[in-house]
């Protein structure tokens, strides 16, 4: 919980203390990806405090709002920063939205279908103890929908570095640093 609360913290300065320097290139989206990744810790820290199943599932849904929509910010940041940004016309913009909503809506209907998270099962009898989410087929819409768009960001801002001058490749050696943490966890996540 106390990870996630610094998480929080740092993530919101540094969105911050981007927003600030927004009209450097990728500036403003990066500002974002950090407000995401603020709430993503934030909603993930309210689920580890949460004692019961109902507040961890409630918790858990609010995290959908940032775990839907960190591969898409991440992807328009990496195409902005690597100066792409001509790719993203009104219509690819908004394809690349169809996708979250898709699993926000089965996320916050999932009491109706179980088609997102098919069973909940504790890891222990005490209060508060981590519960196991067991998934159904819709989770897997999310995998297959977020993970070539983070590799294709990934691969993006490698790209940059290679055709960029010293410092921009340390920068993005920095990124790719800092992202590596999230993808290592939820590949453990996931699997």
């Amino acid at each position: 919980i106390l990870l996630m609360a610094v998480t929080t913290i740092v993530a919101v300065g540094i969105a911050i203390y981007t927003w600030r320097r927004r009209r450097v290139t990728g500036g403003a989206v990066f500002a974002l990806t950090m407000l995401v990744v603020a709430f993503w810790a934030f909603t993930n820290g309210g689920e580890l405090a949460s004692l019961t199943l109902t507040s961890k599932i409630w918790w858990s849904k609010f995290s959908y709002f940032s775990t839907a929509t960190i591969a898409p910010v991440w992807f328009i940041f990496a195409l902005t920063y690597g100066r792409h940004a001509a790719w993203l016309t009104r219509g690819r913009m908004a394809a690349l939205w169809v996708g979250p909503l898709l699993v926000l809506a089965l996320v916050f209907t999932n009491e109706w279908h179980m088609w997102f998270w098919s069973s909940f099962t504790p890891t222990s009898d005490v209060p508060g103890s981590i519960y196991i989410y067991g998934h159904g087929w819709a989770f897997w819409i999310t995998v297959v929908y977020s993970y070539p768009m983070l590799i294709a960001a990934t691969v993006l801002l490698v790209r940059a570095a290679l055709f960029s001058g010293q410092l921009y490749r340390q920068q993005v050696a920095a990124l790719l640093a800092a992202a590596a943490i999230p993808w290592i966890s939820n590949i453990i996540y996931t699997a």
